[in-house]
């Protein structure tokens, strides 16, 4: 169910880029700078898929838009090319969330530029996008403005988003048990499901709250609350 609060401050945010400008983007068009050889833009939601495909259009690059995310998927592994960027609108991503969580992982392996976009108020959510591998990470309301700065700074600093990055990444295994801890499963659950020892399931645990700076339970319980919206908060039609 579309929050429509939400909705409103994306049509408030359109309507004033378009009104004011942004001085960043006119400056880049100015210089005739081309950020990245390709984008790949995987964000269901029409009003922000709009907004970034306003950011971008008119530049000289091709752009491949993508509502779903199976075809999404299959033109990135049948495309993978170091000079294009991935972008992604996590908060519209709904029951594709742990397959998104996976490709960003694949991304990072494969040394792929990406960019993520979030609500604002999600601050574990922006912890675990990072341990996965996600380069930059925007504030949907700070779109407008960031976007372009942010792809105009991967061509000009190359692999300085990358190297930035101080957080340790999750395992494929690590992630695996988080999102069936997501998905509702006990320790106990899990460990019948995989077949091991109930305290390698804490084992995981653990890891995964060192890498994600989790401190208290209630800080584990906040973690699996916002991955629970995000999987929730838009539903494709």
């Amino acid at each position: 169910m579309v929050h429509y609060w939400t909705v409103f401050n994306l049509v408030f945010i359109i309507l004033c880029f378009i009104m004011i400008g942004n001085n960043d983007l006119l400056k880049l068009k100015k210089q005739g700078r081309c950020p990245v050889s390709k984008i790949l833009l995987y964000e269901p939601r029409m009003l922000v898929r709009s907004l970034a495909q306003h950011l971008i259009d008119g530049r000289s690059r091709p752009l491949w838009l993508h509502q779903v995310s199976t075809p999404y998927i299959e033109d990135i592994r049948n495309s993978v090319n170091k000079d294009m960027c991935v972008l992604v609108g996590v908060g519209g991503v709904g029951p594709n969330f742990s397959e998104v969580l996976r490709l960003f992982r694949y991304l990072k392996i494969m040394k792929i530029n990406t960019i993520a976009w979030i609500p604002s108020g999600y601050l574990y959510l922006s912890r675990l996008l990072n341990a996965v591998g996600v380069n930059e990470i925007l504030i949907e309301d700070d779109l407008p403005n960031a976007l372009m700065v942010t792809l105009q700074k991967m061509t000009t600093h190359g692999d300085t988003a990358i190297k930035r990055r101080r957080v340790p990444d999750l395992s494929q295994m690590e992630l695996d048990i988080l999102l069936q801890f997501s998905a509702g499963l006990s320790a106990k659950d899990i460990s019948i499901e995989r077949g091991c020892c109930y305290k390698t399931v804490f084992s995981w645990k653990h890891n995964i709250y060192t890498i994600l700076e989790i401190k208290t339970p209630d800080q584990w319980l906040t973690m699996l609350a916002e991955m629970a919206q995000i999987s929730t908060l838009y539903q494709q039609r």
